[in-house]
């Protein structure tokens, strides 16, 4: 094209993505995700806030150069804003038969400086789609109201005969530990359970269709979702794509 090259883009020193590292310097953290995220009219204001305590693009926070008694009062009202994310995690959305359901994904519009609804859809999931394309319902407990725990209980998921998700894409129940929010390692390798693999599963008499996840060495059904040997509490999503105007969950 016979043009000068480009001026090189400045070097931009990225900390190790680590989780540790992250929960030990946070604050470097931020000032250096914040500088790819450009300042919009909602948030102007908080980020004014954050920058008068040294905190953004080009500021340099040391949580460590603080006193004691402004550290403990940064860290209590950390403890209490996660606290505030998990209440409405908790109670904020709709409880149908046991799954929780509602919407937390979207674009800067859909939060509009609902600074809450955004880090709980941080904390919920990553990159969710919004509820135009796909529902996420979540299920933490059991039948009996106990926490989901694969150490020493093997547990069924049962769809009525004619009852599977009514979506225009596909459905599938995936199964995530409870604190990393991972998939969980198992020794055949299935970390899900799809509307595409429904023609090699075995139905029951009556017609419905019940996924097992099993702490025990062999698995509960043909059609078992996964055999766990870990140690962990964790979650059924069932995620429903494309979904139709009435979503149910009465399985």
């Amino acid at each position: 094209m016979k043009q000068p090259a480009p001026t090189a883009p400045p070097v931009t020193a990225f900390p190790p993505a680590t989780t540790a590292g992250i929960k030990d310097n946070f604050y470097e953290y931020l000032d250096a995700a914040l500088q790819f995220v450009p300042e919009s009219a909602a948030d102007k204001v908080l980020r004014a806030r954050l920058a008068s305590i040294g905190i953004g693009p080009g500021k340099t926070f040391e949580f460590k150069d603080l006193s004691m008694q402004h550290k403990a009062a940064f860290l209590l009202a950390m403890k209490d804003g996660d606290e505030k994310i998990s209440k409405y995690l908790s109670a904020g959305m709709k409880e149908i038969n046991g799954w929780t359901v509602g919407s937390v994904f979207a674009d800067q519009a859909f939060f509009n400086g609902n600074w809450l609804l955004r880090a709980a859809a941080a904390k919920a999931g990553i990159y969710g789609n919004d509820a135009v394309e796909a529902v996420y319902p979540i299920a933490r407990n059991d039948a009996k109201g106990k926490i989901l725990d694969g150490s020493t209980h093997h547990y069924t998921l049962t769809f009525p005969a004619g009852k599977l998700p009514p979506v225009n894409a596909f459905w599938s129940v995936t199964m995530y530990d409870g604190k990393s929010q991972l998939l969980i390692e198992n020794p055949i390798n299935r970390y899900l359970i799809n509307s595409p693999m429904l023609p090699s599963m075995k139905k029951n008499a009556d017609g419905s269709l019940t996924l097992g996840v099993t702490v025990l060495q062999r698995s509960l059904r043909p059609c078992a979702m996964a055999r766990v040997d870990g140690q962990w509490n964790y979650r059924f999503d069932i995620r429903s794509q494309g979904e139709t105007e009435t979503v149910f969950f009465d399985f």
